[in-house]
């Protein structure tokens, strides 16, 4: 099984401190890159703005996406391509959703009720 674990490609705008070594922040991805590795899957970390052919991919994990937040209509379209490619549950999207709609509950989507 091939799987991508999805992080950012740089943090988001509003963090305007100083942080001393970014690659600390995925150390949880590591671990599970390490323990999917350990169970036979072929793992590699990406950022989600990456160019790639996602029918690579068995599955793709959202894990460490935190500059989605400043390209929101393009993480939505990557998310929608990964779904239409069959490496992306249609549970995550609903939770996903959840998401934009804490956030944004005045964006039409957040109207209808969920599936």
């Amino acid at each position: 099984m091939r799987v991508a674990v999805l992080k950012c490609e740089k943090l988001p705008r509003f963090v305007t401190w100083e942080i001393p070594d970014v690659e600390d922040l995925f150390t949880d991805d590591r671990l599970l890159l390490a323990e999917l590795e350990r169970r036979g899957a072929a793992a590699e970390s990406l950022a989600w703005t990456t160019s790639v052919d996602w029918a690579h991919y068995d599955v793709a994990i959202l894990r460490s996406t935190w500059d989605y937040i400043d390209h929101q209509e393009r993480f939505l379209k990557v998310r929608l391509t990964l779904r239409d490619k069959g490496v992306y549950d249609k549970t995550v999207l609903g939770l996903m959703r959840r998401v934009r709609c804490a956030s944004q509950p005045s964006r039409a989507e957040c109207a209808a009720p969920l599936e």
